[in-house]
């Protein structure tokens, strides 16, 4: 129905419908007075006179006002906190390189936080950290079991023979079942 309506731009000056006007809670019709053509070229003309400016303004605001950007921030999420999960979990499939490089970084810049949150994990989900634990040792390249073989002699990988990696593979697996249920 708000389609049907038309309303005159304050821009252009012409009359167009309702569709073609942003909404605006604080205006009595509730849209823009200008039409959304007339309010584009405001916006690029603007960005044109101040390059990087819109950016810059948001930066020095977090800047200057650390708590109320925090308590947007915070409002931000709990009113998206599924819809954020969901698009999370999907950039972490997407950029996995990219992914693990931000967790590193993250994981260097606050290791006690990082060791904190992964022991309350393991707390709570004691058998998804003995899982997770035996996948990693599944999971462990031949040339790095080749390397542990290697440091502190003088054998080369290439002389290091299947079936003694696969032997070193098991043990490494049964040192740390036995880590795990001790604990």
């Amino acid at each position: 129905m708000d389609d049907l309506i038309y309303k005159t731009c304050s821009g252009c000056k012409e009359s167009k419908q309702l569709v073609n006007f942003y909404r605006n809670n604080n205006a009595k019709d509730g849209f823009h007075t200008r039409c959304k053509s007339c309010h584009r070229n405001t916006v690029l003309k603007w960005n044109e006179k101040n390059p990087g400016g819109q950016a810059e303004n948001v930066a020095k605001w977090r800047k200057n006002n650390p708590e109320k950007n925090k308590a947007i921030g915070n409002r931000y999420y709990n009113k998206n906190s599924e819809k954020i999960k969901v698009n999370s979990r999907k950039w972490i499939k997407e950029h996995p390189e990219k992914a693990i490089e931000y967790s590193n970084k993250v994981r260097k810049k606050n290791p006690t936080k990082h060791r904190e949150r992964v022991a309350q994990y393991n707390k709570n989900n004691p058998e998804k950290g003995i899982l997770r634990t035996l996948k990693k040792v599944n999971e462990i390249s031949d040339s790095y079991i080749s390397s542990i073989i290697c440091k502190g002699s003088k054998l080369k990988r290439s002389d290091i023979p299947l079936d003694f990696i696969e032997l070193k593979r098991e043990l490494i697996m049964l040192h740390r079942e036995i880590k795990i249920h001790k604990t």
